[in-house]
């Protein structure tokens, strides 16, 4: 198989189409997406020859849930790991990747509620974005990480949430609680023009590195 970038979307209803569709119009490298909640896992087992790169999209699942399809995709990226492929995940993805380091997943919120929105989250400077950056990004969870774990450096922090985003000490992984490829979001949420600027440039600038 080609030389491509594996995206990895565990929604459990609906996947993200057109935030994948946008990744593929920008992206170096061809895209492979695959839906392990929904359909399996057995594309993902299947097309694991020359991965460049993996992105991780958000899911309603929890990590903290034993669902057969995860521990196939929590060995799967182990795999990849030990071969230090670049890897970033976004919200359930952030999670995942925390939980598989050692970190605790949990409610973000006293009331345990679901919230969604835009926020300003400040990235530090890392080897996948050299310069500090800040910016808003659209979010909608109800869990996150609680603890930076072993191994791992805090990536981006704002107002709402401590550990916005994760990035290895070692490893070409990254991860932030935001959905920062999202294209269509909540229509009882207001997006004015530029609002996912930021965070496309954050995605697209994953996909160039990991097509190097």
């Amino acid at each position: 198989m080609t030389a491509h970038i594996v995206v990895v979307d565990p929604a459990v209803m609906k996947p993200e189409l057109s935030a994948f569709n946008r990744m593929a119009m920008n992206s170096p490298l061809p895209l492979t997406l695959h839906l392990p909640a929904l359909y399996g896992t057995g594309s993902l087992l299947r097309d694991n020859k020359d991965v460049r790169g993996v992105v991780i999209l958000g899911s309603k699942a929890s990590v903290n849930e034993t669902h057969e399809w995860q521990d196939v995709l929590k060995l799967w990226l182990k795999e990849r790991w030990s071969h230090k492929i670049p890897t970033i995940g976004f919200c359930y993805g952030h999670q995942l990747i925390a939980h598989l380091f050692g970190g605790k997943v949990s409610h973000a919120f006293p009331d345990k509620s679901k919230r969604v929105g835009f926020r300003k989250v400040a990235i530090k400077p890392n080897r996948l974005w050299d310069l500090p950056k800040e910016g808003p990004l659209y979010y909608s969870h109800e869990e996150t990480v609680l603890d930076v774990p072993p191994n791992m450096n805090l990536l981006a922090t704002s107002d709402h949430v401590t550990v916005e985003g994760l990035e290895h000490r070692d490893l070409p992984v990254w991860s932030l609680q935001t959905h920062p490829e999202t294209v269509c979001v909540n229509e009882a949420v207001e997006c004015k023009d530029g609002d996912l600027d930021f965070g496309h440039s954050l995605v697209n600038a994953f996909l160039k590195a990991a097509a190097r």
